[in-house]
């Protein structure tokens, strides 16, 4: 099958809108890794996810778990909970909730992505959702300071560097 110029651009297009639905997704279920993993390790710690253009009021509550959810074309959000009483050993965990599951995601769409038999309908969509959680890993791991774009204008660090950090014993 030859590839012209037209089927690469429609597929570029295409490509590129589906991310604008595969980021919120992935980027969502990267914030629940942190969330999963603050449930067990910070027992009785409200645990808030912020992800989109959420308002002041969580969208869903279930036990000590807030959902701050809004519509939003981006991966980026937010994972709150109480640390203060947190071993260093139970924050890296908790730092690294999220981007387990975004290289869990990662293995999962490569695996499809190479097993036979696959349409190339869901081979396309695994290479999008591959891509996007690659895209949030890296971004995730990448130590540096941060602030969350409109409407939450949050400074924070990455899971990188707050992992650095603790490591380091400079945040508690």
């Amino acid at each position: 099958m030859e590839i012209t110029a037209v089927h690469f651009l429609v597929c570029f297009i295409i490509f590129n809108l589906l991310l604008k639905v595969v980021y919120p997704i992935s980027g969502f279920l990267h914030e629940v890794g942190h969330a999963i993993a603050g449930l067990f390790l910070a027992k009785g710690s409200k645990i808030s996810i912020r992800f989109g253009n959420y308002g002041n009021k969580p969208l869903i509550k279930l036990g000590n778990l807030n959902l701050y959810i809004g519509p939003t074309t981006s991966f980026w959000g937010y994972c709150e909970f109480e640390s203060n009483k947190l071993s260093q050993g139970r924050l890296i965990a908790i730092a690294l909730g999220g981007p387990l599951v975004s290289l869990v995601l990662i293995l999962t769409n490569l695996w499809i992505l190479f097993v036979r038999g696959q349409s190339m309908e869901a081979q396309f969509l695994a290479a999008i959702f591959f891509y996007a959680n690659c895209r949030i890993l890296i971004v995730s791991m990448t130590p540096r300071n941060f602030i969350l774009p409109a409407p939450a204008m949050v400074k924070g660090e990455s899971d990188g560097l707050k992992i650095i950090q603790l490591l380091k014993g400079d945040k508690e």
